[in-house]
């Protein structure tokens, strides 16, 4: 009687012992897709990374409408996310202490949060373009994308990165051999780069406002033109929709010093600004020279919520190109 009970027990804890296997395979099956699906982004200053894509662009200073100095750096994807993790590690134990220390993120692009609005001017004649094309356009021939920049063409290295820009295959400007021959060649236009001159960025804050607003990059300036001018300009159904509020709302991330190290992190989650249009994470910390940042580490994460699933799947299906 013993025995039949004996082995009745250790029936049963065998059974529970592989249902609890087999929810442990199924958990890390899930876990396994969903990094698949939604992968962790990993951004390195100072780093050899496999995928230069993946190289936050040099901290700079910055000009800034006070006296304090402002460093800046930024990180480009298509990809988005909920949390962003940074980690700073400093050149040495004497650098001014960065714990409590805000750093800004902005989610947009930066040649439309870094240049200054400028206001529509009197008289605003276009200038005569002897090219084809208009500088900030995408023209296409029968294999390549390409981005005029000024007097060159700058090959497009993969189609999300004219997505991701803010462009769409629908409106690329067909291009010929002779028309692309007028323009030197230029370096190939990857993730990281900004729009170039020329570039009409249109904004619509509310339903209620009847007109967009629209403004052309020159230099360093965002001059604001009128809706004629964009109709009157070449490619004008080539306009980079963006919004006033995206270059002023930032979400903040605060430094803290990690124990008997010289590194300083931060995690912060970005749903407020998640939603930007924009291919750029742009970081400003204030009252810091760059030189004594010594590496940079910037993880972008999204949760295992439907949303950001259904979203990733949209995305790889978007990146198949229309015939």
């Amino acid at each position: 009687m013993m025995q039949n009970i004996s082995t009745k027990n250790i029936s049963t804890a065998t059974k529970m012992t592989r249902i609890a296997l087999y929810i442990c395979a199924v958990l890390l099956f899930i876990k396994f897709i969903t990094s698949l699906l939604l992968p962790t982004l990993v951004f390195s200053h100072n780093v050899r990374n496999t995928d230069p894509l993946f190289d936050l662009s040099t901290p700079s200073l910055v000009a800034s409408s006070t006296t304090t100095p402002q460093t800046t750096f930024s990180a480009s994807s298509q990809r988005s996310g909920d949390t962003i993790t940074l980690t700073i590690t400093t050149s040495n134990s004497n650098t001014k202490n960065l714990e409590g220390r805000p750093v800004y993120i902005h989610k947009t692009y930066r040649s439309w949060q870094q240049n200054t609005l400028s206001p529509r001017k009197k008289s605003n004649t276009q200038e005569t373009d002897t090219k084809p094309f208009r500088s900030g356009t995408i023209v296409r021939s029968e294999s390549e994308y390409f981005m005029i920049e000024d007097q060159t063409l700058r090959p497009i290295d993969r189609p999300e990165t004219l997505l991701a820009s803010g462009y769409n295959f629908d409106t690329t400007q067909v291009s010929t051999s002779r028309e692309r021959s007028t323009y030197k060649k230029g370096k190939i236009f990857t993730m990281r780069d900004v729009h170039p001159n020329g570039t009409i960025f249109s904004t619509q804050e509310n339903e209620s406002e009847k007109r967009s607003k629209y403004y052309q990059k020159n230099g360093e300036a965002l001059t604001e033109i009128t809706q004629e001018d964009v109709a009157n300009a070449q490619a004008p159904n080539q306009t980079i929709s963006v919004a006033l509020s995206d270059r002023t709302t930032a979400q903040t991330c605060i430094l803290r010093k990690k124990f008997m190290s010289k590194k300083y992190s931060c995690k912060t989650d970005i749903g407020n600004i998640a939603h930007h249009t924009g291919k750029d994470y742009i970081f400003t910390i204030e009252d810091i020279n760059p030189s004594v940042i010594s590496n940079i580490t910037a993880r972008i994460a999204q949760s295992p919520k439907p949303s950001n699933i259904q979203s990733q799947i949209s995305l790889i299906l978007s990146k198949i190109r229309p015939k």
